[in-house]
C-alpha cells in the first residue's frame, strides 16, 4: 500500500514538461535562474489525505495534477478553442500565464470575461530587468521560464504533478494520468519526449524534453509531441507507437487532420473519439485477408488504410513521410528525423486506400467506430477495393493496464467478408502464441 502524501514528502515535487519550445538555447541560463528561485522559495504544502493504490501503480488521478499553459497576449484568443478541447473546470486545474491582459475582439479583456471554459489567467510578473545576452533569441523567454517558480509559488493543494505546455499544445488528459500513474510522485521525475527533428535535438538537447532540466534527468514517454514538423501529419498519425497518446504541439504549423475541415473543426472531430476510449485513439492494429489478398490497417478513432497484398508488420509501423521539416532550407540535417520513415507514393494510385472515421458510437455490444472512403485520384484498383466504400471497427474500451504499459503487446483483428461495399473488422486481444502476419 502507498503511505499517504505527508508534509515531508511534500517539498519533493514532480514536474512532467509537455513538448514546448521555450526559445533554444536561452533556456539554459535562464534555468539557473529559476533553480536558484525555486529552491529559495517555500514550497507548497500537500494535504493530508491518505490515497490508497495498487501495489503496480500509484493513484493519480486528474485532480492531482496542475496545467501551466504558456501564452501571450497576442496568441491566448486565437488558440483558446485548442485549450478548450482538453480542459474541463470541474475536473482539470490549469492556469493560463500571459504577459499581459489579452483582448478579445469585443473589445474585453481576458480577466473582465472570466470565460468558464477556460482556465484561470495570470499575468506573469514584470522580467524587463532581468540581464539578457543571447544573440537572435526572444526575451520573453524569460517571462516563460520563470512560469516553473510562480506556478508552484500560487501553493494549490494537493499536487503531485506540474504539467507545462504551451497554448498551441492539446492534452489527452485521460491518457496522461494513465501514464504518470507509472512514476511514484513522491520522487522528482521529468517526463515528456524530445523532438522529432534530429536537427532541433542537437542545437537543444537529446535529453530534453523541451521545456527544461532543473538537474532531473528526462524520462522518455512516447506518446508525447512535440511535432517538429510541418504540413500533413497522416503519415505520423497512422502509424502512433504502442504508447497512450498523451499531447500533440504545433497545430498552428500542420494541415487539418482530417480533411474539409478546419483545423479546429478536426481537432474536434478527434475528440469524438477520445472522449469515447481515449485509451485506444491512434493506436494502430494490423489484419489481413488472405481471400482478396489484402493488408489493412486501423489507427484507431482516426484512419484505416487498405493495401492491395501483403504488407509485413514492421513495415507498417513505420511512419510514412507526408510531413515536413521544421525548418525550412536546404540544409541536409534539418530533414532527418528522429525515427525511421518510409517515403509516401507521390504517384496516388501506388498509395494504399485512406479512409477517414466518421463516427464513434457506443452501446452494449462494443464500441463501433466508421471510417469512410477519401479518394484523391480516379485509381484501377482490383475488384474488393475498388468496391470499397465503408469499413466499420468493432471493439472494446481499452482499459489501462500499468503491468502491460510496462510490456505492451499490439492486440489483433478479424476482418469479415466484403458485403455491398462495407468491410467489418473486429479487434481483439490476440492469442498467447499468436502472430500478426497473413496466413494462407
Amino acid at each position: 500500500m502507498q503511505p499517504p502524501t505527508t508534509t515531508a514528502t511534500s517539498t519533493k515535487k514532480t514536474l512532467t514538461v509537455t513538448p514546448s519550445r521555450l526559445k533554444d538555447l536561452l533556456l539554459i541560463l535562464s534555468f539557473l535562474t529559476i533553480i536558484y528561485l525555486l529552491f529559495s522559495s517555500p514550497r507548497p504544502q500537500l494535504s493530508s489525505t491518505p490515497r490508497t493504490a495498487p501495489s503496480t501503480s500509484f493513484l493519480t488521478t486528474r485532480r492531482h495534477i496542475v496545467f501551466s499553459i504558456a501564452s501571450s497576449s497576442t496568441s491566448f484568443i486565437h488558440r483558446q478553442p485548442y485549450i478548450r478541447l482538453w480542459y474541463n473546470p470541474t475536473t482539470t486545474r490549469a492556469f493560463a500565464f500571459l504577459d499581459r491582459e489579452a483582448v478579445d475582439p469585443t473589445g474585453n479583456n481576458t480577466r473582465s470575461i472570466m470565460d468558464p471554459t477556460l482556465p484561470r489567467v495570470i499575468i506573469s510578473k514584470d522580467t524587463s530587468s532581468f540581464p539578457y545576452t543571447f544573440k537572435g533569441g526572444l526575451k520573453s523567454a524569460i517571462r516563460v521560464a520563470r512560469v516553473v517558480k510562480e506556478v508552484v509559488e500560487l501553493n494549490e493543494p494537493d499536487v503531485d504533478w506540474f504539467v507545462f505546455g504551451d497554448d498551441d499544445t492539446v492534452f489527452f488528459v485521460e491518457n496522461l494520468v494513465t501514464v504518470l500513474s507509472k512514476y511514484d510522485h513522491n520522487g522528482w521525475f521529468y517526463v515528456g519526449s524530445n523532438s522529432e527533428s534530429y536537427d532541433q535535438n542537437v542545437k537543444n538537447s537529446f535529453e530534453m524534453g523541451f521545456g527544461g532540466e532543473l538537474g532531473v534527468g528526462l524520462s522518455h514517454e512516447p506518446g508525447f509531441h512535440q511535432v517538429d514538423m510541418r504540413g500533413d501529419l497522416f503519415g505520423m498519425l497512422s502509424a502512433h507507437p504502442l504508447s497512450p497518446l498523451v499531447s500533440l504541439h504545433h497545430f498552428d504549423a500542420v494541415n487539418p487532420i482530417f480533411p474539409n475541415m478546419s483545423k479546429t473543426q478536426a481537432l474536434e472531430h478527434l475528440f469524438n473519439g477520445v472522449n469515447v476510449d481515449p485509451a485506444r485513439v491512434l493506436q494502430q492494429t494490423v489484419c489481413y485477408d488472405p481471400v482478396h489478398s489484402l493488408t489493412v490497417s486501423v489507427a484507431w478513432g482516426y484512419s484505416v488504410q487498405v493495401f492491395e497484398g501483403n504488407e509485413f508488420l514492421p513495415d507498417l509501423l513505420i511512419p510514412q513521410r507526408t510531413f515536413m521539416p521544421w525548418r525550412r532550407g536546404g540544409n541536409a540535417e534539418f530533414t532527418r528525423f528522429m525515427f525511421n520513415i518510409r517515403e509516401y507514393p507521390k504517384d496516388p494510385c501506388k498509395r494504399p486506400l485512406v479512409f477517414f472515421m466518421e463516427s464513434v458510437t457506443s452501446g452494449k455490444n462494443g464500441i463501433w467506430s466508421n471510417y469512410i472512403r477519401h479518394d484523391v485520384a480516379d485509381c484501377n484498383k482490383g475488384y474488393a477495393m475498388k468496391n470499397l466504400k465503408l469499413v466499420r471497427v468493432l471493439s472494446h474500451k481499452l482499459e489501462p493496464d500499468i503491468e502491460q504499459m510496462k510490456f505492451p503487446r499490439r492486440q489483433c483483428c478479424d476482418l469479415s467478408a466484403l458485403f455491398n461495399g462495407s468491410m467489418v473488422i473486429s479487434i481483439r486481444k490476440c492469442g498467447a502464441d499468436e502472430l500478426i502476419a497473413m496466413h494462407s
